[in-house]
């Protein structure tokens, strides 16, 4: 059961690990295309970039989230 706990644990701790790094990056993106003269393949761009790094944040969120309601479980 304690590796079976343990490795939910380190499942989850991936999964944010990945959005937060998929966040800076989109956030990163967004940023320098912010930075450019805005024709109508920026304004895109800069659209989708701003998306995924909302997108990033609600997954860091929920695996935060998860990572703890799930440790507190066990030790109730």
């Amino acid at each position: 059961m304690s590796d079976e706990r343990s490795q939910v644990s380190l499942l989850l701790i991936l999964l944010s690990i990945l959005s937060l790094s998929a966040m800076v990056h989109y956030a990163r993106l967004s940023l320098g295309r912010m930075s450019r003269m805005p024709d109508e393949k920026s304004r895109s761009d800069l659209f989708n970039y701003r998306l995924m790094t909302v997108i990033s944040l609600l997954v860091l969120t929920v695996s935060v989230v998860a990572i703890i309601a799930y440790n507190k479980s066990f030790y109730q």
